[in-house]
Formats: C-alpha cells, structure tokens, sequence
C-alpha cells in the first residue's frame, strides 16, 4: 500500500511538472501506455487472449470512458490547482460518491413509490 501511495504521489509531481510542456492528451495516453506494462505481468500466459473478454461491452465501454475522463479532469486539476488541493478532493471522493448515491437512490425510490 505505500508503494501505491508513492506511485500515484510521483505521477501527481510529474503531471505538475509536466503539464507546462505537453499537452493534457498526450500526458494521459502515456500514463495509459506505460500502465499498461505492469498489466502485462499480472495476465496469466494461459489466458493472455481471453482475459479481458467481456459479455458486456457496452457497460465496459462505459467504465472506460468514465475512468478516461476521471484521469484527464484529475490531470487537468493537477495543471490549474495546487497539489495538495487536488490530492485533498480526490481524497474526498468517496464522501461524494456517497452522497449523491443517496440522494440518487432516494429520488428513485420516491419515483417509484408517488
């Protein structure tokens, strides 16, 4: 776990770093390139071929889009923002994803009940 806290924390200061001279697009296709490599390892050689086949690919083109647009809006915070205030709201996420799954499931549920 702290060995994640690093690599995110690295990524982060060369995304600040880096922001001045490359654009958004091209810092977030590399970070996807190289985080691919770790991937690689972790598939085992049995399944190399099979291991990312999905009965739903329009729920996994969904979740892919969505985490691509998390990264490059995390990145473009990053550009504009102090590090520690984007570190700080990224922390506080799962507060909001709390949140508003509430107020989701409430506005359903009363949908469904008037």
């Amino acid at each position: 776990m702290l060995l994640s806290v690093i690599c995110f924390s690295m990524m982060d200061i060369l995304v600040k770093l880096t922001t001045n001279h490359y654009p958004i697009g091209e810092i977030a296709f590399f970070r996807g390139l190289f985080g691919l490599i770790p991937i690689f390892f972790l598939i085992p050689k049995n399944k190399i071929f099979t291991f990312f086949k999905t009965n739903k690919p329009t729920l996994h083109f969904i979740r892919a889009f969505a985490g691509t647009f998390a990264m490059i809006s995390t990145f473009i915070g990053v550009k504009y923002m102090k590090l520690a205030d984007v570190v700080s709201i990224a922390q506080a996420t799962p507060v909001f994803v709390t949140i508003f799954s509430i107020c989701i499931s409430l506005s359903i549920w009363l949908s469904t009940c008037c």
